[in-house]
């Protein structure tokens, strides 16, 4: 599914739960209405465990219908009593990055065409001087421009799919985090997931306790799994929410001030969700200032590698003319 489809998946979850719809009833229902073949086969599943008497966590986790992480916040919702609550909270979330995601693709489509310009201009004076025919020109360039354009759909390709494999998830963010420009990216962006699964489960009602353990398996860095699975030890061993989180750096200082403050007044899922909220803006600027950079430079030096094409051409021919002089 889709980031937007699973908003109207968790939300008519909601509205069928308030209005007192069985989920069986819910799920057959969306197995009538649903088209995909491979989608239905998935909802069968679910339906044939939840007649089993399997929990809906546990019958999402076989069928692989929603998102991993999704997973921990659900089995909480489910311990609570507060499924109708937390599926709204999804919903809310995954509307929120379907429209961050239609904003950054948007953004991308002017970086796209001066990079694919920057691809075209080296060649060009080849043209001019007849070293290159324009037939050979268009297919060398086009072929490189959808190269670009095929690597481009396998890295959004690969981030949807991580959102259903653990191990891809495990994998992309690794990757990611060993580029230098991208890692502080990366690493804001498993911040912010911990963050928002935290504030949707204690905003639900959902025990500190268990909503750290559970915000643990929420998160595809393994430095924050493991830094919640030790502050839930160190909080049951006396510490405070605060000084818990104090003893964890993988959180950053702005974050660990930020839980300290939401302790301290008492509004510890606010404060949360305001951190995430600021951690998305610091995402979009991020990829906004990497979307606008790197398509500069390479058109930068795709300019200058034409125009000392040119000017060697140019130093050649006077060359030449000093001599017949």
């Amino acid at each position: 599914m889709t980031l937007r489809e699973l908003s109207h998946f968790y939300n008519n979850i909601s509205l069928s739960l308030h209005a007192g719809i069985s989920l069986i009833s819910f799920f057959e229902n969306l197995r009538a209405t649903t088209k995909d073949s491979s989608q239905k086969s998935k909802i069968s599943l679910i339906l044939t465990q939840l007649r089993k008497g399997t929990t809906l966590h546990e019958s999402l986790q076989l069928s692989g219908f929603v998102p991993l992480f999704d997973l921990p916040v659900l089995e909480a919702a489910e311990r609570s009593g507060s499924m109708v609550s937390i599926t709204k909270l999804l919903s809310a979330r995954y509307d929120l990055s379907a429209t961050t995601d239609k904003d950054i693709r948007s953004g991308l489509y002017l970086p796209f065409l001066l990079t694919s310009a920057a691809i075209f201009l080296p060649e060009f004076p080849r043209v001019f001087l007849g070293e290159l025919t324009m037939k050979a020109y268009f297919i060398k360039n086009m072929a490189i421009v959808a190269g670009l354009a095929t690597v481009i759909y396998f890295i959004r390709d690969l981030f949807m799919r991580s959102y259903y494999d653990f191990a891809l998830a495990r994998f992309k963010h690794n990757l990611f985090k060993k580029i230098p420009f991208l890692n502080s990216l990366i690493m804001n962006v498993a911040k912010e997931n911990f963050c928002t699964s935290l504030e949707i489960m204690l905003e639900s009602g959902i025990p500190i306790f268990d909503a750290l353990r559970l915000a643990a398996n929420t998160s595809a860095d393994p430095d924050i799994a493991s830094a919640s699975h030790r502050m839930v030890g160190e909080l049951k061993a006396g510490k405070t929410i605060p000084q818990a989180f104090l003893t964890e750096s993988i959180f950053g200082v702005d974050l660990q001030r930020a839980i300290i403050t939401g302790w301290e007044s008492g509004e510890l899922p606010a404060t949360l969700r305001q951190q995430a909220e600021m951690l998305r803006k610091d995402i979009g600027r991020s990829i906004a200032v990497l979307s606008k950079t790197v398509p500069m430079i390479l058109y930068w030096i795709s300019m200058l590698y034409a125009a000392g094409t040119i000017f060697n051409l140019h130093l050649g021919n006077m060359k030449t003319l000093m001599q017949m002089l």
